[in-house]
């Protein structure tokens, strides 16, 4: 059912040349989209509410010195089944249709104490279908969970104009504080032997839920579909999210000077200082210094160096700072006198950048460190009845563990003309070096424990962007039209990969999160292609209606050695691109965004869609009918197979799709009301009503499933708004 979004904000500013002032309050809350009824003692729709509180106020003390007070706050509450979206989905995509979802009350008389027992209905689950969709969202208790976030900030600025023009420094403080706490009323599942059943009571035929399969009314006796009769009581649990308080110093010089109406020199000098503490847990550390020297002559040359030396906890004392160097040019073509006959260009500009940066991220604290704990125990004593507990070393430690570093090339061109047209193009390269990754690669698995992460990963990126836009008008009638583009690609150099015997298998000299599998070339469709094709499939006993492979090394079978890049990556496109339009005549407009991706790849792999029958998975038409049999021997998807297939359900390129798309992303109507007729009122100056959908539709390749949400997860939602702004 359609979820109610609301979103009200009210924001006053104001004050006088000492004083200035901002205030902004803001509710929000997303209603469920779950359609059921709830007869329970308790709320299980799915919400959310948020409130945003925020306050800022700038003092001029005096001639020099100045200061500021920043405040906000945040408070979050969420509300959830007991149960998750994804076991929601896949209830909807694997129970078959003929299944009730409640058992119908008949006057069976061994159905008499079942009926009393369960007021609000009898729910159908068997040892199959255990989970039932009604009991998931109405009889698995719920979650609830709020949250409280304060920011805020002081900072207090010098203006040192007695020393020298331009100079001013800046001290700031500021501090960060969560904290949170959920109710976990849940009903918890339970195992008899390798299946799990949930704790609400089911129901079903005593003679199974092929009663079912003849239609109309059911009117025999029924049995319990789990170990219970009556819905079991739920959860009461309740805990804190953990306590999370940030602190942050800074110290900043600035500097900034025209001399002699031409030469511009700016400079900055600042040093920080991070702490972060997570309930009890040894505080987190960071710092460092960022510098930053700018010249422009008569703003047309422009030079600029800046560099950062931070430091990091996370590496071993020694290698725990960075330095990060980086440098741009520029030159504003346009303000030269040989372009000033080009009238028609305002604006022309190329510029240039080249730096290194650095991460710290890595996979746990303190990994230059070795930690021991808990291993395997001797016992002693009488029939060696008395355990004691061992001593194991961890992961070894990796002391030379160091930051992760980016050399950053970018040269690109701003343009405008005309007044109207507006250009952006970058050009970037992206030498990723001391990459954390695993140095299982060069350690043979009889080393017998789990080895340290190596900086020796080597990554390059490489793309553009442009972007381009037009702006005019024609009286009345104002008009917009804009797009931008960007391409972007990535190659491993290196990763410390495990020996592979073939090129094609190698992840190196891929692009990151490349997909690899089995490369499809037909369908066995007769005894005999499967006998003498001179090619053993060894990945499992072949059948008509199986996938065939291409037998990439021409050792004539197939295993494991003959996987090979299909696709694209799975998680990141290579190309984005959108364009927007708006159109405005005497205060009504409409605006609409579109924006795409290409050379994107995903697996199909949507129960029932993509896998019917297997695992009791109901079937969809699309497989039904494109499915392989001898009564459809031009099907062009593999047989039917209730117990799996590892000819046909591995990765392969039947099964990896383009994920390309162009959704419409935002379209709006709205109208401004004229100016003139809001003096009339005093108080109003500016006054907006609005329509505006988010996410309309999608032309892709894939048809069935939306490319960003395949799988048995929550579909993209289409959203619908309706709304006004005022301003006084």
């Amino acid at each position: 059912k359609p979820g109610l979004q609301e979103d009200v904000s009210l924001s006053i500013r104001g004050g006088t040349d000492k004083v200035r002032y901002y205030v902004l309050a803001n509710y929000f809350s997303q209603g469920g989209n779950y359609k059921y009824s709830n007869a329970g003692e308790y709320d299980s729709q799915t919400k959310f509410t948020r409130y945003n509180f925020r306050s800022n106020i700038d003092i001029n003390i005096n001639r020099y010195l100045s200061t500021r007070l920043d405040l906000g706050a945040r408070i979050t509450d969420r509300n959830a089944p007991g149960t998750t979206a994804g076991r929601l989905m896949t209830i909807c995509a694997t129970q078959p249709p003929y299944l009730p979802i409640l058992v119908e009350e008949n006057a069976h008389p061994q159905n008499e104490e079942y009926i009393q027992q369960n007021p609000r209905g009898m729910l159908y689950g068997d040892n199959i279908y255990r989970y039932n969709l009604l009991g998931e969202l109405s009889r698995t208790g719920y979650l609830n969970e709020k949250n409280t976030y304060l920011n805020g900030s002081f900072a207090m600025n010098l203006d040192m104009e007695f020393l020298t023009n331009g100079l001013k420094a800046e001290v700031l403080f500021s501090y960060d504080a969560s904290e949170g706490r959920w109710i976990n009323r849940k009903l918890d599942t339970y195992k008899d032997c390798y299946r799990e059943y949930p704790k609400y009571a089911t129901f079903m035929p005593i003679e199974g839920s092929d009663a079912y399969m003849a239609g109309g009314h059911y009117t025999g006796a029924y049995k319990t579909g789990n170990k219970y009769d009556i819905d079991q009581t739920i959860g009461n649990g309740f805990s804190h999210n953990a306590s999370d308080g940030r602190t942050y110093i800074q110290a900043r010089l600035d500097y900034n000077r025209l001399f002699s109406n031409r030469h511009e020199v700016t400079a900055m000098l600042l040093a920080n200082r991070g702490n972060r503490t997570v309930n009890n847990e040894l505080a987190y550390h960071s710092q460092g210094i960022t510098g930053r020297f700018a010249y422009y002559y008569n703003q047309k040359y422009l030079m600029e160096f800046n560099f950062g030396y931070n430091g990091s906890e996370n590496f071993a004392p020694g290698k725990r700072y960075g330095f990060f160097p980086a440098g741009s040019i520029g030159w504003v073509v346009s303000e030269e006198e040989f372009m000033k006959k080009a009238s028609w260009i305002d604006f022309l500009k190329v510029r240039a950048s080249y730096g290194l940066v650095g991460s710290d991220n890595v996979s746990s604290r303190f990994p230059y460190l070795a930690f021991y704990g808990g291993g395997s125990g001797y016992d002693f004593g009488n029939n060696f009845g008395t355990n004691v507990g061992g001593t194991s070393e961890g992961n070894l430690a990796n002391a030379n563990l160091t930051w992760e570093k980016a050399r950053k090339l970018n040269v690109g061109i701003d343009f405008r003309a005309w007044n109207k047209l507006t250009m952006t193009l970058d050009a970037f390269y992206d030498h990723r070096t001391d990459i954390l990754v695993s140095s299982g690669g060069s350690v043979s698995q009889i080393f017998g424990m789990s080895v340290p992460q190596i900086n020796n990963g080597v990554v390059d990126n490489k793309g553009i962007e442009a972007s381009l836009a037009w702006d005019d008008n024609i009286g009345n009638f104002k008009y917009h039209l804009g797009g931008q583009f960007t391409f972007t690609r990535n190659k491993i150099k290196n990763q410390n990969e495990e020996y592979r015997p073939y090129d094609y298998l190698k992840r190196t000299g891929s692009s990151m999160n490349q997909i690899f599998g089995y490369e499809v070339i037909g369908i066995y469709k007769s005894q005999d292609e499967i006998d003498n094709r001179g090619v053993e499939q060894l990945l499992g006993d072949v059948r008509l209606g199986d996938l065939m492979f291409k037998d990439q090394n021409g050792d004539n079978k197939i295993d494991a050695y003959d996987q090979v890049p299909l696709g694209y990556n799975a998680t990141c496109p290579e190309i984005y691109y959108s364009f927007d339009l708006g159109l405005e005549y005497k205060g009504f407009g409409v605006y609409a965004l579109f924006q795409g991706v290409g050379n994107y790849s995903k697996v199909l792999n949507t129960a029932s869609v993509y896998r019917p029958i297997v695992n009791n998975n109901t079937i969809s038409t699309y497989y039904w009918e494109n499915r392989w049999s001898e009564s459809n021997p031009n099907g062009t998807l593999p047989r039917l197979t209730y117990s799996g297939s590892d000819n046909n359900y591995n990765t392969n390129s039947m099964w990896v799709s383009d994920a390309s798309f162009l959704k419409l992303r935002t379209l709006e109507l709205y109208y401004n009301f004229p100016t003139k007729l809001l003096k009339k009122t005093g108080f109003l100056a500016g006054v907006k009503v609005f329509a505006r959908g988010h996410d309309l539709f999608c032309l892709d390749g894939i048809d069935l499933r939306d490319p960003e949400s395949i799988g048995t997860e929550h579909p993209t939602m289409t959203q619908y708004a309706f709304g006004f702004n005022l301003s006084f």
